[in-house]
């Protein structure tokens, strides 16, 4: 090995002989061995693992709604013209002709089926054996085909009866019809006093019933039947000159 014979001697090399300029180590000294590197290992970067997406339920259909056709819509007698087209005809005025409909309305009380003459726009509450005029009530609003007319007499209520409001003592009242002369009048009953007073000052012993359901047989086997009164009489009429 070579070195520059200027400079210091090369660093002492064990298992090679001393340099003949470089004294060896003293006796109990640590040579120094240069340590290997020890370079950082890292753990391999994970790697993105597929994750399963779930497979499709079919969600169950949503619940039906329950959708009443029987509408009570506020109106007054001169609003009701523009619901001409959907109110329901339950009878007819002796002395014209013209379609009586049905409404209900707050009085003393309670809450009291009762009449609309449209083409006068007049609407009425039997009360205490009276017409009672009341200007701000609901009016019946239901396609014809979804309502009949049930007779029954004595007091008793068919099966499906349209419930449409109560009396002071919370009975319901139902609507109901009777005929007197040439009218056909709407108005109001409950179980075991049922039919219109109005103007006739009386209880009627036979009526009508209005039932829920299409025309024909009513339930529990009684016998409906309806005069076929003429809805587009009723579109006519609201055009007509309401008398002073």
């Amino acid at each position: 090995m070579s070195h520059n014979p200027w400079g210091p001697p090369p660093p002492y090399q064990p298992g090679y002989p001393p340099h003949p300029h470089h004294p060896p180590p003293a006796p109990g000294a640590y040579t120094y061995v240069p340590a290997p590197v020890m370079l950082p290992v890292y753990p391999p970067a994970p790697q993105p693992s597929y994750v399963p997406q779930p497979s499709y339920v079919p969600q169950p259909a949503p619940a039906p709604v329950n959708y009443d056709p029987i509408e009570w819509v506020p109106a007054t007698g001169l609003s009701a013209q523009s619901l001409a087209h959907r109110a329901f005809v339950a009878g007819k005025e002796g002395w014209d002709g013209s379609p009586l409909c049905v409404i209900r309305a707050h009085h003393s009380g309670e809450f009291i089926p009762g009449k609309l003459a449209i083409k006068h726009r007049s609407a009425y509450v039997p009360h205490a054996g009276k017409e009672v005029p009341v200007h701000n009530f609901e009016l019946l609003c239901v396609p014809e085909h979804l309502v009949h007319w049930v007779s029954a007499s004595n007091g008793e209520v068919p099966p499906g009866a349209i419930i449409a409001g109560n009396s002071h003592s919370a009975e319901p009242l139902y609507i109901c019809r009777v005929r007197h002369l040439k009218s056909i009048t709407p108005g109001k009953g409950h179980p075991g006093l049922l039919g219109h007073p109005g103007h006739l000052g009386h209880q009627a012993q036979g009526h009508d019933v209005g039932v829920r359901g299409a025309e024909g047989r009513g339930e529990g086997g009684h016998q409906d039947h309806r005069d076929h009164l003429d809805h587009r009489e009723v579109h006519s009429s609201t055009t007509d000159t309401v008398p002073s």
